[in-house]
């Protein structure tokens, strides 16, 4: 609930991952957003899939696919636009607003992740850990052209993402038989 705008802004959101047997993991998700006192309604289901594999002892990739469904509804009813509104009564006219027909759309795409993870072998490794990741995504495999609920010149572009993490922890100590096993 966003509230402090001035209409209603409601986001509802459920999510579950899980690692299935093997080197891989399942997810689902869905967020849902109902904007405006209702007249805009958004709702993205996802459903995704991650493997994990060694390519090196000391170094792993992850590789995930996700599909993703968005549905989009409008009411047309609930607008109110300036040709509506007296300037001593308030919403008392009609509009001149031919509201177009389409009142809902529905856009099916596919996202593609990566990350590599990388932990070397240090001398002193039972005094230290350290890694890092470098990872990317591609969204919008698919780019659509043509959708929307007014004018159909919108393009859904493809986005890509890049991303880097280092992690280093001095203070992380294991006794000496831990380092053996």
């Amino acid at each position: 609930q966003w509230s402090f705008v001035p209409s209603n802004f409601v986001t509802h959101s459920a999510s579950f991952d899980t690692w299935v047997p093997g080197p891989g993991s399942f997810s689902i998700s869905h967020l849902k957003n109902v904007e405006g006192e209702g007249s805009l309604e958004s709702n993205y289901t996802a459903l995704g899939y991650a493997y994990r594999f060694n390519i090196k002892n000391t170094v792993k990739m992850q590789i995930g696919l996700q599909y993703q469904r968005t549905v989009r509804t409008i009411d047309w009813s609930k607008f109110i636009f300036t040709d509506n509104l007296d300037p001593v009564h308030g919403h008392v006219y009609s509009t001149a607003f031919i509201s177009p027909e389409s009142i809902k759309y529905n856009i099916d795409n596919f996202n593609f992740g990566s990350v590599l993870v990388i932990s070397p072998k240090l001398k002193r490794m039972n005094r230290c850990k350290q890694y890092y990741q470098l990872g990317f995504s591609i969204n919008n495999l698919i780019e659509r052209n043509n959708y929307g609920f007014i004018s159909h010149n919108f393009n859904l572009a493809r986005k890509y993402s890049f991303h880097m993490q280092s992690y280093l922890n001095p203070f992380t100590y294991r006794s000496s038989l831990e380092a053996i096993h």
